[in-house]
């Protein structure tokens, strides 16, 4: 069991409970598993659903900010803030990645050299605490994209 503490007034927030190794290990298979269905989406709607998620970012910004300021002592002005650049972000990977990921002719000796870029599976991030949000989404668009 987790006790987050408030750092601004030391309170105890709600116990969370913590991952098993095991149920660490059955989430990671399940996101193996939903990986081909992920893969075979066009850029399209994988665009849809991250613009989705922006959007729900900034329905629910006041929340997330309040969320930062009592996990981890962030002035909620400052949280604000950084849910509106991770929405940005993630709105920002939506609209450019056709264009991040098109296929590159190169020139070569060979009879035809190109560059591709194609999906590779499941990713793990492990990212500092700082700014959840943004580092979250930093990380999280362009690899869904």
């Amino acid at each position: 069991m987790l006790a987050p503490v408030n750092p601004s007034t030391g309170k105890k927030l709600a116990e969370v409970e913590s991952l098993t190794a095991q149920q660490a290990s059955i989430e990671i298979d399940k996101a193996n598993a939903a990986f081909p269905l992920w893969r075979d989406l066009a850029l399209e709607q994988r665009a849809r659903y991250l613009k989705s998620v922006a959007a729900a970012m900034r329905a629910r910004k006041e929340e997330l900010a309040r969320l930062m300021a009592e996990e981890m002592g962030k002035p909620w002005r400052e949280g604000l803030g950084e849910v509106e650049k991770g929405a940005m972000c993630a709105e920002y990977y939506a609209d450019n990645a056709a264009e991040f990921l098109a296929a590159e002719e190169l020139a070569s000796d060979a009879s035809h050299s190109y560059v591709c870029y194609q999906p590779l599976g499941t990713v793990l991030g492990v990212l500092p605490w700082n700014a959840p949000v943004w580092l979250a989404l930093r990380f999280l668009a362009p690899a869904l994209m």
